[in-house]
């Protein structure tokens, strides 16, 4: 067979052998004259050094990439979650410590001396269970560090050396034995543009930052799976100007959601598992704030709480547009309050809510849609869109039959709907059924 990489230049080959690894790029420059010319002739592929060690893997590979790089910054990455590194690892990441661009190691750290100077290195991730920060990390001095990630984390005092830093991602360690100061965090990163911590206690020793938080912020999500107050702490941190901001934490300390979601234009309460919720609010300024509640015994158990959210007149006074599930609308609708400026409402019908089903003659469950009467307490609408969530698989799909029962319980709503709804969720075959049909009023278009 012919060969037809002969007719590809270098550079073309080079872009080629970008996608590899090092191992694949290394078994690439022995297929043939030409390939092994096109893969030494740049440098920059041997700058990317991309190590998954098998056990006890030596410095080898290591010290062969860095000969062929040339003088270029490295980009180096060494996952072996299984073991130690060996000695010769060890010995070959100090040598070329300096010349680190960014350095990424899921592996035991305690070998590596990270006091070592690293004047280009921007980017420093740990995946070990623990890092200990230490004050002359990385020599002690401002550099050019922009990105720190680490699994779990121990605080100095002091660092000159992250005063630079604009993203920080942390966890919590899990079996520290000091404080791991993570309430200076703000006096050691002042520049912070990204803010990523997680398994945050709230336990007393533990504190977080006091606040006010840099105005650099442009990203926050905190998590915790435990009581932590995290509504207090977007106060104290003084939250509200950053343009994206996610928490995380247990149902029961997730609510009243203000002053997370104050002046929400544009909301949507999505059930996408059985035990998740995410709340999710557009506000004025295109900021974006989304809460998780998580742990929940069922989504139901947040029914209530969300309803009553949506009771909340002054929180909710510009909303725009709603997507919500058909269970929290009825419940927030009961109260008959009014969202004046809402225009857009999307409700989502899941199965559960179809629970109180009519035995069809044929004996299979039929759907009943006559939760729908809430709508008749929505305010005047623009748009209005359906989408019904499956079934469990012990019933039977959903039907032309349920289709237009759906389209006959809309048309009794009318004048309290718009004169188009759009239906989501039915089967195709159902969907250009209906498509055959004579147009009612109001118009059900199934999608």
């Amino acid at each position: 067979m012919k060969d037809r990489t002969r007719s590809l230049s270098p550079e073309v080959l080079a872009a080629c052998f970008a996608f590899l690894d090092l191992g694949e790029l290394v078994s690439a420059s022995h297929v043939s004259w030409a390939w092994r010319a096109a893969a030494l002739s740049f440098p920059s592929l041997w700058s990317h050094i991309d190590l998954d060690a098998p056990y006890e893997i030596s410095g080898r590979p290591l010290h062969l990439a860095v000969s062929r790089a040339g003088q270029l910054p490295l980009d180096f990455r060494y996952c072996d979650p299984c073991g130690l590194p060996t000695d010769s690892m060890v010995q070959a990441v100090g040598q070329y410590f300096h010349r680190f661009s960014s350095f990424k190691w899921n592996c035991g750290l305690c070998a590596i001396d990270i006091n070592r100077p690293a004047p280009l290195l921007r980017e420093f991730c740990c995946y070990d269970w623990m890092c200990i920060v230490p004050p002359d990390f990385l020599g002690g001095s401002v550099g050019a560090l922009r990105t720190l990630h680490l699994e779990g984390a121990m605080f100095p005092d002091s660092c000159r050396t992250l005063a630079t830093v604009t993203d920080l991602r942390a966890n919590y360690p899990g079996f520290a034995t000091e404080n791991p100061r993570f309430h200076l965090i703000f006096d050691l990163c002042p520049r912070l543009k990204v803010l990523h911590l997680r398994h945050i206690t709230g336990e007393p020793g533990r504190e977080l930052p006091a606040g006010p938080a840099p105005r650099t912020l442009r990203k926050v999500t905190l998590e915790s799976s435990r009581s932590c107050d995290f509504q207090q702490l977007y106060t104290a941190w003084g939250l509200w100007f950053v343009a994206d901001v996610h928490l995380r934490m247990p149902f029961d300390v997730s609510f009243p959601l203000s002053p997370v979601i104050d002046e929400v234009v544009g909301l949507s309460v999505p059930f996408e598992s059985t035990d998740d919720v995410h709340i999710i609010a557009e506000l004025s300024g295109a900021r974006m704030r989304k809460v998780t509640c998580d742990d929940l015994p069922d989504v139901g158990y947040l029914v209530p709480a969300l309803a009553e959210m949506l009771q909340d007149h002054a929180m909710l006074s510009h909303m725009q547009t709603l997507s919500v599930p058909l269970g929290v609308l009825d419940h927030a609708l009961a109260g008959a309050y009014h969202w004046p400026r809402l225009a857009h409402l999307t409700v989502h019908i899941y199965a559960h809510e179809l629970s109180e089903m009519r035995p069809y003659d044929q004996g299979y469950p039929g759907i009943s849609w006559e939760l729908l009467n809430c709508l008749r307490s929505a305010p005047a609408l623009e748009s209005l869109a359906l989408h019904i969530h499956s079934l469990d698989d012990a019933s039977e799909p959903r039907t032309v039959r349920d289709a237009q029962n759906l389209q006959e319980y809309l048309s009794k709503l009318e004048g309290c709907i718009p004169r188009l709804i759009r239906v989501y969720g039915f089967p195709e075959a159902v969907v250009r059924d209906m498509r055959t049909l004579e147009v009612t009023e109001p118009h059900v278009l199934f999608q």
